[in-house]
């Protein structure tokens, strides 16, 4: 968010550092307002807008090139700078950026832009609380320093620092110890091999080193932008080969570059010195090697270590006559041609930040003595190159054929020369030009060189710059919904606060209107915006020199036929006290699309005041200016316009609206341009694919330029609301016609939906309804199953209810309720048994059973079931399965002998009827049954009990299989008899037998196969028999039942297990 910030700065002091004077080359009326202008600065601790960044003092240079556009500089807007630039705001609401292709800023750990100091401080005296302390600087000093002790105690060993610029650096005292620069996780140390253990001395930003090799000195000055060292060479007794060892990865450094190395002897000689960059064993060594032949001594040597700057992008390069070299790495640019008519062209590429709308741009050269005039022609490169790589004439990009700028440098001494490049930078910025750079020669004739510095001159004063003129746009709005965390769906509002804009009139001053006895009111006549309404808030203007001291009126007009007319719509009064910027706070409401006038003076005035006007209004705005003197009428002045910016919260300012679904990495339009004066938008996220890293950012448009983007601070969720629940089952949406539903505890299901992929329901909540009255609500229910079984002792049978449901998805976002739904609780069916009476003692063991169906609801019989159980219905002895049909009678099939229980049950396609009931007692009729085919049909789990009535007496019984396995019969026999059991399979062959003695229970196992029949003989052995006591035997499949037990050793671990049948 843009946020104000608030800085005390102490403006004395930066005007002794910055040296902040008036330059001599402008008139004694600026130097007056300029004088003025810097006084107030210095006077005031803070100087705070609410609609402007933060200030601060300029330097003179600065200054000296604002005049050269009639405007003063107010002071630099620091909220502005970046790492290579700073922006400085002027008289007329414009601003100045003056763009460097070196760093000028380094970043605390706050992230403020400050200026850079290469001054150096050891590290034993050091702070590390310091809050001007670079973030590269901090980073290692608090791992380097203990949290209770800020100071380190031996200071023979300690390091020098330079803590003010955009990277950390580590000067030793002792050079033999190496000196390390580093940013970010990569840092490079270099070891000088071979060298004295030579204590340096501090001077400034410089360690010097006597003597580190023979008759050889080393001096090690921090940079801006890198770490400069320089070998000098004494005299013949010193070497011309230097090692260091690199610890670090230079090869693969994507921050630090070594550039290429060179010499200059005492006479100005100079020439390039063989680097070589070698591996051994792991590790990584730099050579140095001259030629010092014929060179004149002292001899300085410079290989130096510089940063790649994040931010600058610029590249340049030399062509010399018809060589074959590499230029790129040169501390200076020439171009023309020398004395042996060689001749010099240069290349050029930068880049520069995306600002306002440019009004002019200008690149300003430090040039050497010239003896003769030159004309230099500018021509655009129109494809990319390399500067490394442009090594000759022959490899010089395409251009084109007509220069784009011819300028004439006059011979003279050393100093700065400007070249306006305004338009190519517009079209640069615009993109209506691919910026690839320019190409500068010239084609006079010999002996007019001209030599510029180059970026990466040593001397800093003689690096070329940018100074470009903008206007801002709107400031950036501030964006307050969605901030971050919201879960938004459906249709939203976006809210913001206004960005605030200027009718701005300021242009460089062309002429003054003077309000005197004779021109007693003038004023600036502005249209509104086509629609909203929109709130004055101040009128800004400057007066000019020779204006008397007091009261001037400031008043807003109506107007009629583009002059004044009726009474002010407001007034206020201005202390003009001094020449300068003076601002009127007036406050009106603005309608749309009408034409005001603001006007200075009144007509019984008798201050006399002269306002600047201009004929060059920067931003187009439409107006007049407009005069009255004496009783006449106005007067309207066309294309010329008060030095003026009116204020206002625009609502004629209109908003682009964006929104990211990937946290910021890619933007789509809500809406291109909102109307005007708006500060909310709702909007329709349904079509928007759900997201968790959603963001929103807005931005102004004025009708000229859009301003700054404001963003949400964090994430927020798109997420579209889960549908309302649909099949709902049971239920009608019919009240009048409710669907039955079985069971008091039915089981309610429905569908979950929704348009967010990966959608999961996570709560639902459940509502019963008998008529309008809830009888049941289940509160929100955690579980992602759709359906709810209502609990027991809630619902009556027969009667008529309606249910509802809604539904959570996995982020939480709740549906609507679904519309009721009618159920109508089934009511059971009615079975009456008329076959038998209870207790009865039938002749038959295959009873036969009769009954009648009713039903409420007039269902119809769907099913039915016979059961029987001899034990009180523990156990179910005879169970005949659901059987589909209406039939009311069913027989049995033969069933074991003695008193039995039976129920009817029949199902109306819903739910079973409670059971009818019969208590029958069956007979003990098996006989015949002396041979197989006589065999009476028996079952599972039922108990048979018969006589074995004389010593001939054999019983067959036989039965069909239920399933494959192990089937067991057990027979109890009468004490003191001894009854033997035979088992065959259908061929009537003998697969099991119980022989056991006298008296003895038989227990039979052996396998069987599903579907086959299975005979079983019971018989007395050796004669027995008893007529009167009977023997007794079940039938029933084997379940074998096993249990495991496992082994464990002293840690836990399984290390056996045994395994045992339980029966």
């Amino acid at each position: 968010m843009n946020k104000l910030k608030k800085s005390f700065i102490f403006i004395i002091c930066f005007c002794l550092i910055l040296g902040i004077g008036v330059p001599a080359s402008i008139s004694a009326e600026e130097k007056e307002i300029i004088e003025e202008h810097i006084e107030s600065i210095q006077d005031t601790e803070e100087v705070v807008d609410d609609n402007k960044p933060i200030l601060e003092a300029a330097p003179a240079d600065v200054i000296e090139s604002a005049s050269e556009y009639g405007e003063m500089v107010l002071g630099e807007a620091v909220d502005l700078r970046t790492s290579n630039s700073k922006h400085f705001l002027l008289s007329d609401n414009t601003y100045m950026a003056r763009v460097t292709f070196t760093d000028q800023h380094y970043l605390d750990e706050t992230g403020t832009w400050r200026n850079i100091d290469t001054s150096l401080t050891d590290e034993a005296e050091i702070d590390v609380s310091d809050p001007l302390i670079s973030l590269e600087a901090a980073q290692t000093l608090t791992a380097s320093f203990s949290a209770s002790s800020r100071k380190k105690a031996d200071t023979s060993e300690s390091d020098m620092r330079a803590l003010k610029v955009p990277f950390d650096v580590k000067l030793p005292k002792r050079i033999s110890k190496g000196y390390t620069i580093g940013k970010g996780s990569e840092s490079l140390t270099f070891i000088p091999l071979e060298a004295s253990n030579t204590k340096g001395e501090v001077l400034g930003n410089k360690m010097l080193y006597n003597d580190v090799w023979t008759s050889s000195d080393v001096e090690l000055e921090v940079m801006e932008n890198g770490i400069k060292e320089t070998i000098y060479l004494k005299d013949e007794q010193a070497p011309t080969t230097f090692r260091f060892q690199v610890e670090g990865d230079l090869a693969g450094s994507q921050t630090f570059e070594l550039q290429p190395a060179w010499l200059i002897d005492a006479n100005g000689t100079t020439r390039d010195v063989e680097q070589v960059i070698s591996e051994e064993n792991g590790q990584t060594f730099v050579e140095l090697t001259a030629d010092v032949s014929e060179l004149v001594y002292p001899i300085a040597i410079d290989p130096t270590v510089k940063i790649t700057s994040e931010k600058v992008a610029y590249q340049s390069t030399v062509i010399e006559g018809t060589t074959t070299k590499d230029n790129s790495t040169l501390s200076s640019l020439r171009v023309g041609r020398n004395i042996n008519n060689i001749e010099y062209k240069y290349l050029l590429q930068f880049n520069f930040d995306d600002i306002g709308t440019i009004h002019h741009a200008s690149l300003s050269m430090f040039r050497g003595s010239l003896s003769n005039f030159i004309n230099i022609d500018f021509y655009k490169i129109t494809q990319p190159w390399v500067a490394s790589n442009v090594l000759n004439n022959a490899g010089i990009p395409a251009t084109e054929q007509t220069r784009f700028m011819r300028t004439l440098i006059q011979a003279g001494s050393s100093g700065r020369d400007t070249f306006d490049i305004s338009d190519i930078v517009k079209g640069w910025k615009s993109g209506a030009i691919p910026n690839y750079g320019f190409l500068a020669k010239t084609d006079n004739g010999t002996n007019n060189l001209a030599s510029y510095g180059n970026f990466n001159s040593t001397d800093p004063t003689q690096r070329p710059y940018l100074d470009i003129i903008y206007t801002q746009p709107p400031s950036a709005p501030e964006v307050t919904a969605p901030n971050g965390g919201e879960i938004w769906t459906g249709t939203n509002t976006i809210t913001w606060r206004a960005s605030k804009d200027a009718y701005d009139f300021m242009g460089k001053r062309t002429s003054f209107e003077y309000l005197s006895s004779t021109t007693q009111l003038s004023g600036q006549t502005f249209t509104t915006g086509t629609t909203g309404q929109e709130t004055l808030s101040k009128v800004d203007f400057m007066v000019g020199g020779g204006s008397a001291l007091g009261d001037l009126t400031v008043q807003l007009f109506s107007t009629s036929g583009g002059v004044p007319t009726g009474s002010p719509l407001a007034t206020t009064t201005v202390s003009v006290n001094a020449t300068g910027k003076h601002t009127a706070n007036l406050t009106y409401t603005l309608m749309p699309n009408t034409t005001y006038a603001v006007v200075f003076g009144t007509t019984n005035s008798k201050t006399s005041v002269s306002l600047e006007s201009t004929n060059n209004a920067f931003s187009g705005a439409v107006g007049s200016i407009v005069r009255k003197s004496g009783t006449g009428n106005y007067t309207e002045v066309r294309n010329q316009y008060l030095n003026i910016s009116i204020e206002t919260t625009k609502s004629n300012l209109r908003y682009q609206i964006q929104v990211s679904t990937d946290a910021g990495a890619t933007w789509s339009n809500i809406v291109a341009l909102t109307s005007p004066g708006v500060t909310s938008y709702q909007y329709n996220f349904t079509p928007i694919k759900q997201t968790f890293n959603a963001k929103v950012r807005i931005r102004s448009y004025n009708g000229q330029l859009y301003g700054a983007w404001d963003e949400s601070d964090n994430v927020f969720i798109i997420h579209q609301l889960p549908n309302q629940p649909t099949g709902l089952t049971p239920g009608s949406t019919n009240s009048a016609t409710p669907m039955l539903a079985a069971s008091t505890t039915p089981v309610l299901s429905w569908t979950f939906s929704a348009p967010n992929a990966g959608s999961f329901q996570s709560q639902y909540q459940v509502r019963l309804f008998s008529g309008a009255t809830v009888v049941h609500d289940s509160g929100w229910v955690q579980s992602s199953n759709p359906s709810y079984t209502v609990p027991s002792g809630l619902l009556t049978r027969k009667n008529t209810y309606s249910w509802q449901v809604r539904i959570k998805d996995n982020v939480g976002t709740e549906s609507a309720y679904s519309a009721q739904s009618y159920i109508k609780i089934n009511g059971l069916p009615v079975v009456n048994v008329t076959s038998y009476t209870n207790g009865a003692t039938l002749t038959t063991n295959t009873p036969q059973f009769t009954w009648t169906y009713t039903d409420s609801e007039a269902q119809a019989q769907t099913e039915y079931r016979i059961m029987g159980s001899q034990d009180n219905w523990q156990t179910v002895g005879y169970d005949s399965g659901p059987l589909a049909g209406n039939a009311t009678t069913f027989t049995t099939t033969p069933l074991a002998n003695g008193a039995w229980s039976f129920r009817i049950l029949a199902k109306d396609g819903m739910e079973w009827s409670d059971p009818g009931v019969r208590n029958l007692i069956l007979p003990a009729s098996f006989e015949p049954n002396n041979t197989s085919t006589q065999a009476f049909a028996i079952n599972y789990n039922q108990s048979y009990s018969t006589v074995i009535d004389t010593s001939t007496d054999i019983d067959f019984f036989k039965y069909v299989a239920a399933s494959n396995g192990v089937d067991t019969f057990t027979l109890n026999v009468p004490a003191g008899k001894n009854y033997d059991v035979h088992v065959y399979d259908s061929n009537m062959i003998l697969i099991a037998a119980g022989i056991q003695g006298v008296g003895a229970v038989e227990n039979v196992l052996y396998q069987v196969t599903k579907g086959k029949t299975y005979f079983i003989k019971v018989f007395g052995m050796d004669g027995h028999f008893s007529a009167t006591v009977p023997y007794s035997f079940i039938l029933k499949k084997l379940n074998l039942q096993y249990e495991t037990v496992y082994q464990y050793d002293a840690n836990g671990n399984i290390v056996g297990k045994t395994t045992t049948q339980k029966n």
